[in-house]
Order: C-alpha cells, then sequence, then structure tokens
C-alpha cells in the first residue's frame, strides 16, 4: 500500500485549532493553534491569522511568537477591539493568565492586566468600547490558614475534576475593567457565584446566570439575572424553573436568549433548549421546542484543544438565533427563527463543528471532520457558500492510511434502533479473519460521530476492526433515547451494545467472534465492566476511568451525589441499597474471566482512582487475568488533554493487552 498506518507517535504532531474569532470589519480571523511538546510533556498555543484580500482568504499564519522556548506559554481565548485594530487574548507568559493586548500590525504583545485571580467569560460591551465584564473571585479575600495541613469542609461540592486539592469555596462575581484606563469595577457581591455576563446594547445592564438558593449546590437550580453595570441591585428574569444560562441579549435589547430547561431540578438527559424571554421580564418561549436534539456540540473526539462551546448568536435584525445542533453523530449550524419552530440548517455534511463565532450573517467555526481533523471554516452570509480555510493536519495526515466509518443499525430486543459505525483494519483483505474493538463513549449523554478519533484509527492500523456507537443514553437522537438509560444502567443500554456487535458481526463475516475486545472510558468503562460481568463473548477488555461500585462513587465522586444520583432516577442510597448494588459491576466480580486491564488517574474526581482499586483488588482476589495502570499528576481528561508522554504511554498499554490477548493475524 502507498500510505502507511498511523502511529502513536503521530498524535504528538497533530495542530489543533480553536476559539476562532471574526473581527467586527469581517476582514480578519483569529484562532488558537496548540501543538504538543514531547520533549518538554506539555502544550504550546499560539494565535494565528487569516485576512481576506479581493482573491478570497489567505493563507492561514501564525501571529504570536513566544520569545523563549524553554517554557510552556498558551496564547488562548482571542478577542478583538471593536475597530478591528487589537486583539486581547489571556496568556500564561507572565506566570500567571492576563489579558494580553497586540495590534493588528504585529510586534510584541503587551501584558494588559495584572489580577491576583483567574480571570474567565470574558465578554465585551458593543455600547462602550474597550469596557469588558468577566467573572473572578475578589482579589485579597483568601483567609490564610492558621494550619496548612487542616482544611475545614461546609459545602457539598468541595471537588472537582481538572482542580488539584479542594474547590475555593469563595463565590465568584462579575467584574467590569475598562481596557483604556485599566479601571475595575466589582459589580455583584455577596455569598452567591455569578457566570456567564453579558452586556445589553444600550450598556445600561449585564445579564448573567447564577444559583441563588440557600442550598444551590443541592438544588441545582440556575436562573438568569440582571444588573446595572455600575452595580446595585440584582433583579431575577428567570424564576426557578430548572436550569438557565449563557444569557444573550438580542442587538434590538428586547429579549434576552439563554441554554437550559424548564423542568426542575436535577435533571439528566434531557434537551438543552434555545429559550428567549423579553428582556424586561415575563413569559418565555421556547424556540427548539418542536425540535427534538439538544443544543449544542455532542460528538466527542480525541483529537482537539478546543474542547466546544455552546454560544448562540442573533441576527443583526433580532428575528432569529444561529447556533450548533448534533443529529445521528453529525454537528451542522442551525437557524432558529423568533416564530416558535422554524429552523432551517446554515450547513450540512458529515462532519462536527464544536465552536462557533458570528459577526453580521457571516459565520466562522471549527469543523472537526473524520478524515481530516479539525479545520477553520467559514460561512458567507450573503451567498451561504461554506469554504474549508485551514489544511492544519494534511501534511501529516497525507501520508497515513485512514479507516472510513461504514454506517450501520442494530435493532435491540425491545425494538429501539442504536445506530453505529464500523472501521475496516488496514490492509484489509477479502478471505482473511480479523478481531474486533467494540468502542463506548462515556456520559452517558455523550456521542460518538463523525469526528477524528485518533484512537480508533490506531487500532485500525494494528490489524483490528473497530466498532462505535451511541446506544440509549447518548445524545443527538432525541430526549427518549437519552433518558432511556435513567433508572437503567446496565439494562437496555447493554441490550443495545449486545445488539450493535451482533449486527456488525452478521454483516461482516470476515470478523473472528473468537478474538473480540471492548473498550471504554467513564461510563464507557462502567459498561466495559458491566460486560465482562455479564458475558463470556469478549477475549480482552481495557476499562478506562472506570466505575465499579456506583454506592461508594456517591460519595467519593464531584458528580456522584447529583449526576449519578440523577442517572439513578434520583434515587439516595438509604433508599435504595440494593437497587444500587444490583446495578454495579462489582457485584458481578465472581462472573469475570476476560483478561481485563484497569487505566485511571491518580487525580480523577469525576470517577476517582478508588473506583479502579475496589476493581483491581476483587478480580485480583478472583484470579482474573488483569493490570492495573495509574498514572500520577493526571485525572479524568487523560485521553483528550494529559501530558503528551503519559497520552502516548496511554495508548501502547491499550495496544500491548489487546495484541498479547487477542492478536491481529500476522
Amino acid at each position: 500500500m502507498s500510505k502507511r498506518p498511523i502511529t502513536v507517535e503521530d498524535l504528538l504532531e497533530m495542530k489543533f485549532p480553536g476559539t476562532p474569532r471574526l473581527s467586527p470589519d469581517g476582514k480578519h480571523i483569529v484562532f488558537t493553534v496548540t501543538t504538543m511538546d514531547a520533549e518538554k510533556n506539555g502544550y504550546r498555543s499560539t494565535l494565528w491569522l487569516l485576512d481576506k484580500t479581493e482573491e478570497g482568504w489567505s493563507e492561514a499564519r501564525p501571529f504570536t511568537v513566544h520569545q523563549t522556548t524553554d517554557k510552556l506559554f498558551r496564547d488562548i481565548q482571542p478577542n478583538w477591539s471593536a475597530c478591528s485594530r487589537y486583539i486581547f487574548f489571556l496568556s500564561n507568559r507572565s506566570g500567571k493568565n492576563q489579558i494580553w493586548r497586540i495590534t493588528l500590525a504585529g510586534g510584541e504583545a503587551v501584558q494588559w492586566t495584572d489580577w491576583d485571580e483567574l480571570i474567565t467569560e470574558i465578554t465585551w460591551s458593543s455600547a462602550t468600547p474597550g469596557l469588558i465584564a468577566f467573572s473572578s473571585r475578589v482579589p485579597g479575600t483568601k483567609a490564610e490558614k492558621k494550619n496548612p495541613n487542616m482544611t475545614v469542609i461546609t459545602n457539598i461540592r468541595y471537588k472537582s475534576n481538572g482542580i488539584s486539592g479542594f474547590i475555593d469555596p469563595r463565590p465568584h462575581h462579575i467584574f467590569t475593567l475598562n481596557l483604556k484606563t485599566k479601571e475595575y469595577k466589582q459589580v455583584t457581591d455577596g455569598k452567591f457565584s455569578e457566570s456567564s455576563p453579558a452586556f445589553s446594547p444600550d450598556g445600561k445592564w449585564i445579564a448573567f446566570s447564577s444559583s441563588r438558593l440557600e442550598n444551590d449546590e443541592i438544588n441545582q437550580i440556575q436562573n438568569i439575572w440582571r444588573v446595572p453595570v455600575e452595580g446595585g441591585q440584582v433583579e431575577a428574569l428567570t424564576f426557578n424553573e430548572g436550569t438557565a444560562g449563557n444569557p444573550r441579549y438580542s442587538p434590538d435589547g428586547k429579549w434576552i436568549a439563554y441554554l437550559g430547561h424548564e423542568l426542575g431540578q436535577g435533571k439528566n438527559g434531557v434537551n438543552t433548549s434555545l429559550l428567549v424571554r423579553p428582556a424586561e421580564g415575563g413569559a418565555s418561549r421556547n424556540l427548539t421546542a418542536a425540535f427534538d436534539y439538544t443544543v449544542g456540540p455532542n460528538v466527542g473526539g480525541d483529537s482537539r484543544a478546543d474542547a466546544g462551546n455552546e454560544s448562540f448568536f442573533w441576527s443583526p435584525d433580532s428575528q432569529s438565533i444561529v447556533t450548533i445542533i448534533c443529529w445521528r453523530g453529525e454537528g451542522n449550524i442551525y437557524r432558529f427563527s423568533l416564530t416558535e419552530g422554524n429552523y432551517e440548517m446554515l450547513t450540512t455534511g458529515t462532519h462536527s463543528i464544536t465552536s462557533l463565532d458570528m459577526q453580521g450573517n457571516n459565520l466562522v467555526m471549527i469543523v472537526d471532520c473524520f478524515w481530516c481533523g479539525s479545520d477553520i471554516y467559514y460561512t458567507c452570509g450573503e451567498t451561504g457558500k461554506t469554504s474549508r480555510l485551514t489544511k492544519l493536519n494534511m501534511p501529516l495526515l497525507e501520508q497515513v492510511q485512514l479507516s472510513d466509518p461504514l454506517p450501520l443499525e442494530a435493532t435491540s430486543p425491545d425494538g429501539g434502533k442504536i445506530h453505529g459505525w464500523l472501521m475496516k483494519p488496514y490492509g484489509f483483505e477479502e478471505g482473511k479473519k480479523y478481531p474486533m474493538v467494540l468502542e463506548i463513549h462515556g456520559g452517558p449523554y455523550g456521542a460518538s460521530g463523525y469526528a477524528f478519533n485518533h484512537e480508533f484509527q490506531l487500532l485500525a492500523a494494528r490489524g483490528y476492526a473497530v466498532l462505535f456507537s451511541n446506544p440509549r443514553g447518548s445524545s443527538t437522537y432525541g430526549e427518549k433515547h437519552a433518558l432511556g438509560v435513567i433508572s437503567d444502567w446496565g439494562g437496555g443500554d447493554y441490550q443495545d451494545l449486545m445488539s450493535i456487535t451482533d449486527q456488525a458481526i452478521a454483516e461482516n463475516p470476515w470478523i473472528d467472534t473468537a478474538r473480540l475486545g471492548c473498550t471504554g472510558g467513564s461510563y464507557g468503562g462502567y459498561m466495559v465492566n458491566w460486560i465482562v460481568g455479564h458475558t463470556q463473548r469478549f477475549n480482552a477488555a481495557v476499562t478506562l476511568r472506570c466505575v465499579s461500585n456506583m454506592y461508594s462513587k456517591y460519595g467519593v465522586a464531584d458528580n456522584g451525589w447529583t449526576g449519578n444520583r440523577s442517572g439513578f432516577g434520583g434515587r439516595d442510597l438509604w433508599d435504595a441499597e440494593d437497587f444500587i448494588m444490583e446495578r454495579s459491576p462489582i457485584r458481578y466480580a465472581p462472573k469475570v474471566k476476560t483478561p481485563i486491564m484497569i487505566i485511571h488517574s491518580e487525580e480523577d474526581y469525576r470517577c476517582p482512582m478508588e473506583q479502579g482499586e475496589q476493581w483491581f483488588v476483587a478480580l485480583k482476589r478472583l484470579g482474573v487475568t488483569t493490570e492495573f495502570v495509574r498514572f500520577a499528576g493526571e485525572n479524568h481528561e487523560l485521553s483528550r488533554s494529559g501530558k503528551p508522554q503519559n497520552r502516548a504511554d496511554r495508548l501502547r498499554q491499550i495496544l500491548r493487552w489487546f495484541e498479547t490477548h487477542i492478536p491481529p493475524m500476522e
């Protein structure tokens, strides 16, 4: 074959775009490019530019340069000034993320702030050029600990995956900063946190999201509020109907749009809807009520620096809203009219769109393609034509043979339909038998689909067929499908996965049923553990950042008493001990015969290390062939944003286990 198989090392050479921003004059696009430094075992991010010319868009070019290469700096979250002459961005060049400014003409970036706390969620005022709002803790308010070895905890949510140690209990408040005068002003205060600030078009108000109930951590009720830009009395705009976030004023100032639902507290799996209310108060309108798909980029992938955003944008005439919708593993841009139920697709294709920006009616987005990785695309508002502006990874990917995803569909025993894809192994030849690995996504409300996944391609390159699918619980197939897993983990979802496996084998007799493997992470790790405790059809398994004991996870995970409680139908430990343990893989450990590798991160607070430890000890005691691979300094995101060397070694361990127990034929 003319092209070579993809390798572990190829992942370390990829470029990952993020946060595209179209300049107000429509003539430039700034975005971030993140690369891995294998030697220093970390990431670099710089700003890149695209310029619009009479002939079209120019070739993308690096714009910010780090003067020193012995440190790993990250320039992120760029934003344009109203005049399109300056780019403001966050960077850790001085040791902590601060706002920096660079002119469009180039030159050296200048540090613009010296703020003692983390700056997040920056938004710009259209009425007052140079005025921004952001969310942060109040500087200088951290109490000195008399005993550094002792921590007194009063909040039920005291840890979070990705935060080393414990959550700082101080609330986040809204601040404004005049970038011209460099004057700060604290706009909100009190014991509750505020997030997602948004200026009104007249510059008089800042809307934000906040849970301001006494038991806000338990109630999980978010509302939209507003406060005068100079500070003062806070007013509620939504009233405990459910969850509400990401407020945005319409350009004419008459409406506030936001994301959420009105179904009460603790509702996992329900659609995130696009809602609007009159800016001065009034009843809500759900623009996506008749459209049974959740708002936002929900298709997963492992080759991104851009985590995706749930941004939506008003049309200049305030009559419609543009956002990302995912359907059957595809992500595209839709426009919803203020007339409920009226919508249209602005983009089409078998891809996943992760981030979006809009100026006027022109769109810039990041498109994650199964064959190309992520790139910058542009849709012209006048013509509706969409153009690909970058080919960041083509020099690399043109060298390798990628496996195409072949769609298939299965029917579960209860009649439900399960959609999936099968990838053939590298060098596939008719008449030969090949092993197959079933890949199971996390969530369970995540989704597999048309996005570049290096792990899948790597397994195919090493001689494995790869099967991935969206069993009940997955998003992008409607709310009923997503809610089908509630109170039934290990039930219908297990049947769905077995049905799609059966279908793949029935349609492809070249799959060797004596060499089947399964792997998955988070909820996918739960399902791997559940599968090997309920069937011996798989000959090898790798469980990643897994769940083994739902009872203990309730109190040790950062989402156990919220997400898992909701996923089990609102059951508390003291209400349903038998049910919770009945749906815990560890109860079925004595039935496990499949050789299984456990890979876990020491600082995973979403599915804590004790879940892997319990599973390993149980299986080892029972004589199961098992190994336990632990990564220090990593959290739940090891496969997506872990240190490059650790990501590479994780992949090598997965390959070693499968090649030992279900080796491809030479």
